[in-house]
């Protein structure tokens, strides 16, 4: 006879893939609703008990064997990648675990271009640089000459426009193209780099399969920590970040708990 429990439990649909798989972050002391962080999409989800055991042998009848196997240590960790970036997940790959603070960031940027000569403009195509910045060279990967400002050639800053001065010494039809050296600041909320710190929070993990097995887990104290390499992408995927929860035990004692979802009583 089959029994229902026997049915459910063989039930094809829990390899179904999931529909919704999401983790969810909350920083150690925080009690609002609107402080839950979710890590974005879940690449390549998976949990990994750590567990080490002590034997014990005993040699009372002559041949040495074991007769106890208890667990001596326990932990666990929540290994996966996620590839939608932003600033919480940045500091999370970052060991950082403050506020990130207002701060500007120069970004370096070049490009070659052709010489239109003296009274001629060149349009960078980028405008509110930083005039002082700007760096005017022939494109020779050797020795190239560098042009003076304001004699050769000057900058308006907030167009992003060089004007080539008639007669100085860019205004000559043997230099076809220049290089062109500047920088553009931005403002940036910025933080420190792997700086020692613990980010340490509580986490829900939740594994929706649509039709079949539906679980969560509650994990109530956690560390966050990068867990490998960051991939940049290379226009054929997605740039991923890989972290990890280290498992710790609570105030109880317990690494956390594990939900499944009650189904219908009802197989269809």
């Amino acid at each position: 006879m089959v029994t229902k429990a026997n049915a459910v439990s063989a039930d094809p649909r829990n390899y179904q893939l999931p529909g919704k798989v999401a983790m969810w972050f909350r920083k150690k002391g925080s009690t609002s609703y609107a402080d839950w962080k979710e890590f974005g999409n879940i690449v390549t989800p998976s949990i990994e008990p750590l567990l080490t055991y002590l034997d014990h042998w005993s040699q009372r009848r002559g041949q040495r064997s074991k007769d106890r196997h208890i667990i001596s240590e326990r932990s666990a960790q929540f290994n996966f990648a996620i590839d939608e970036i932003n600033l919480d997940n940045l500091m999370f790959m970052c060991g950082y675990s403050g506020t990130p603070q207002a701060n500007t960031y120069l970004r370096n940027n070049k490009k070659n271009k052709t010489n239109p000569q003296g009274g001629n403009v060149i349009d960078l195509g980028e405008t509110n640089i930083v005039g002082a910045s700007v760096v005017v060279r022939d494109v020779r990967l050797e020795n190239p000459t560098t042009y003076t400002l304001t004699t050769d050639y000057t900058v308006n800053a907030a167009t992003g426009e060089i004007t080539i001065v008639a007669a100085g010494a860019l205004d000559n039809p043997a230099i076809e193209e220049v290089n062109i050296f500047w920088q553009k600041q931005f403002t940036t909320q910025s933080f420190e780099l792997w700086p020692g710190e613990e980010i340490e929070g509580e986490a829900r993990f939740d594994v929706f399969t649509p039709g079949g097995l539906q679980e969560a887990y509650e994990l109530p104290n956690v560390v966050v920590k990068n867990n490998g390499a960051i991939t940049q992408g290379d226009g054929t995927t997605w740039k991923e970040v890989p972290l990890q929860l280290e498992v710790l035990t609570d105030e109880d004692g317990e690494l956390g708990h594990g939900h499944v979802v009650n189904e219908a009583d009802e197989l269809p």
